[in-house]
This record gives structure tokens, C-alpha cells and sequence, in this order.
């Protein structure tokens, strides 16, 4: 009967062992991962191009974006008589215009699927930041 209790024992360690050995090695942690809850963040990509929302399945290979919005810069025309001496043409003065995604020509939803792997950061943003009140405001129908 020791023999047999030794056995199991024997066996449940090198189960055990062989299971937390996979589970580092796929790179899994026990750190809990953040929880951004039902705020809006800002998601940077490996390219460049940023993102406003909210996330979802955020443990997930493939997060989710809803509510998404993205900043684009608009040339201002120029203003009648602005022009600079000697020049043809005033200047044209770039602005930042935030978009809400599902305006554009192939009207996309506003639910974005992302690749984690593209992802380089995501930030909370604060209720207080422009851009939530940009977007709570297009939520509220404002």
C-alpha cells in the first residue's frame, strides 16, 4: 500500500511539474492582467496609428475596440489676407480633427478587431481628457 501511495504521489509531482513547466514556457504569467473596466483608452499601434475606445477581451490574441475613434490632421484653409509677403498663397496650418469611426466611404462599424501582437500600448484615459468628453458627448447624441 506505501508503495502504491508513493507512486501517485510520484506522479501527481511530475504531473504538476510538467504542467507549470508548459505553462511559463507559453509565456503565461501569474500576474493578473490590467482592467481598463468600462473606461475609454487609447490604443497605439505598431505602425503608428492610434486609437480611442473602449476594449474588450482584452486577454483575448484578438481584443476588441468599440466606440472607436481616431484623430486625423485637416489642412485649415487659408484666411483672406493672411498671405506673407512675397508669397502666393498663405500658409496652410495643419489641425487635428477627432473622427468617430464608421463615417468613412465603406462605413465600418465602430467595433474594431485588433491583432495583440500589432498592440506597442494602451492607455487609460481620464474622464476628464477632451477626448472622452468628445466622445461621451457623441454618445449622449450631442
Amino acid at each position: 500500500m506505501e508503495k502504491f501511495a508513493s507512486t501517485i504521489t510520484a506522479i501527481v509531482l511530475i504531473l504538476g511539474l510538467t504542467l507549470g513547466f508548459w505553462y511559463f514556457w507559453n509565456g503565461k504569467s501569474l500576474t493578473p492582467a490590467p482592467s481598463f473596466g468600462n473606461s475609454y483608452v487609447e490604443v497605439v499601434l505598431q505602425n503608428g496609428e492610434t486609437y480611442f475606445g473602449k476594449i474588450k477581451k482584452f486577454n483575448s490574441p484578438y481584443p476588441v475596440l468599440t466606440e472607436t475613434a481616431y484623430i486625423v490632421l485637416v489642412q485649415k484653409p487659408p484666411v483672406e489676407g493672411e498671405v506673407p509677403e512675397g508669397a502666393t498663397t498663405a500658409p496652410l496650418e495643419p489641425d487635428r480633427k477627432l473622427v468617430k469611426r464608421g463615417g468613412e466611404p465603406q462605413q465600418p462599424s465602430d467595433e474594431m478587431v485588433l491583432n495583440a501582437e500589432q498592440i506597442v500600448r494602451i492607455s487609460k484615459l481620464r474622464p476628464e481628457s477632451q477626448i472622452v468628453q468628445i466622445m461621451e458627448n457623441w454618445k449622449a447624441g450631442r
